[in-house]
C-alpha cells in the first residue's frame, strides 16, 4: 500500500559534519540521518507518498537497485515513524 508520510510532533535538529541528529522533544529519541536520509526527512515538510519518496531517490542514484534502496528508504521511514518524528495516513497525492 502507498502510504503517505508526513512530519509530526515537535522535534530539534541540528546538522553536525554531514549528518542530521533529530530530536523527539517529548520521548527524547534520537535519529541520525546521513544525506540520503535527511533528503527524505526534507521531503515530509509537506505530506508525501512512498512512491514519491522511492522516485525521486531512484532518480539520484540510478545505478543503485530500485529493491535495495526501496528497502532503505523504507527502513528509514520506519525508523522515523516509531520515533514519533513521522506519522502515516493511507493513500497519496
Amino acid at each position: 500500500m502507498n502510504q503517505a508520510y508526513r512530519r509530526a510532533g515537535s522535534f530539534d535538529q541540528e546538522e553536525l559534519g554531514d549528518e542530521l541528529v533529530i530530536m523527539e522533544l517529548e520521548s527524547q529519541a534520537i535519529v541520525t540521518l546521513n544525506p540520503t536520509g535527511q533528503l527524505i526527512w526534507d521531503m515530509l515538510e509537506e505530506s508525501a507518498t512512498s512512491d514519491e519518496i522511492q522516485t525521486l531517490i531512484a532518480d539520484a542514484f540510478p545505478d543503485v537497485d530500485r529493491d535495495s534502496l526501496n528497502t532503505d528508504i523504507q527502513a528509514v521511514l520506519d525508523t522515523l515513524v516509531a520515533a514519533r518524528l513521522a506519522t502515516t495516513e493511507p493513500g497519496g497525492n
